[in-house]
């Protein structure tokens, strides 16, 4: 099921996969949230789609999920 989140904790580094990526915390409601690591191309992409080019401001975006299973999977940025 494709649902809304909201980006929150942003960061970028190592983390514990052993090589550059971009991590966040993806709220689907006040109580329920999930980790979701990006390696650099998805994060590249990510960058590209949105113009955002500073991670710092991706606090508070919103996103699309798709939960399947308890299993959250980013999937995309939102767009109009």
């Amino acid at each position: 099921m494709k649902q809304l989140a909201i980006m929150k904790n942003v960061g970028i580094g190592m983390r514990d996969m052993h090589r550059p990526g971009l991590w966040f915390t993806a709220y689907t409601s006040e109580n329920s949230a999930s980790l979701q690591i990006l390696d650099w191309k998805k994060a590249g992409k990510l960058i590209q789609e949105t113009g955002i080019y500073d991670v710092k401001k991706f606090e508070g975006q919103p996103c699309w999920v798709e939960i399947e299973g308890g299993i959250v999977r980013y999937i995309g940025p939102w767009k109009l």
